[in-house]
């Protein structure tokens, strides 16, 4: 039992890591499409002018 309550806590813990690094992944690629987006929209101001 005692070594079924442990593999329960490293699940739960491998389980919660996946979530937040997924998570972490999603922002970072939103992170970088904004930015993206944002210096084309400088480049293109840029160029405008």
């Amino acid at each position: 039992m005692k070594y079924l309550k442990n593999f329960n806590y490293i699940y739960l813990f491998l389980v919660v890591a996946g979530l937040v690094s997924i998570g972490l992944y999603i922002k970072t690629t939103d992170l970088i499409r904004i930015a993206r987006h944002e210096l084309m929209a400088c480049f293109v101001f840029r160029g405008g002018k």
